[in-house]
């Protein structure tokens, strides 16, 4: 057994549905640990690292463009600023608007009520149309049981007049 201490370095990361990890979406969390060592928890900078990595290289590779830049970005956003006009209502607007809300909503609910009764009716005829064909359907099944029997007698009178049964002999003493 050595006495040397190791370093282990074990990352946990999580992710939330948006893409955020836990500690941008600003989530509570709980981690426990037990160790027999000492443990250091700290944030993970490596992607910030990187990115001010970048930032210096391009600074060295062209002396001042990051004043050039910041410059330039200021001088934009002061013309887009005086070329944006804040949104703002009137109270006679703001009433106009929400006559308007209130409208779409009645003329929404009209609509649905109209949808319903639409569908009400089509219910109604379909319930109808089915008792219909039905009571068809029953009247169709007695004429045929009745066109049966018809047939049955019809036959065995066609049958009697066209075929009458053999006679019988007569013993003549």
């Amino acid at each position: 057994a050595s006495n040397k201490k190791e370093k282990v370095n074990l990352v946990l990361l999580g992710q939330v549905e948006s893409g955020k990890t836990f500690l941008e979406g600003k989530l509570n969390w709980r981690l426990k640990v037990a160790s027999m060592g000492t443990l250091y928890i700290k944030s993970d900078t490596e992607r910030e690292d990187m990115q001010s990595n970048v930032k210096a290289q391009w600074e060295n590779g062209q002396i001042g463009r990051a004043t050039k830049a910041k410059k330039c970005r200021e001088k934009y956003l002061k013309k887009a600023g005086s070329e944006v006009k804040p949104n703002v209502v009137k109270p006679d607007e703001m009433v106009h608007i929400i006559e308007k809300i209130q409208n779409s909503t009645l003329e929404q609910k009209l609509v649905e009520e109209a949808v319903e009764k639409d569908r009400e009716k089509s219910r109604s005829h379909v319930e109808e149309v089915r008792s219909q064909l039905t009571l068809a359907l029953e009247n169709n099944r007695k004429q045929y049981a009745v066109d049966q029997v018809e047939d049955t007698e019809k036959r065995k009178q066609f049958n009697q007049k066209y075929h009458p049964p053999p006679e019988e002999p007569t013993k003549e003493e």
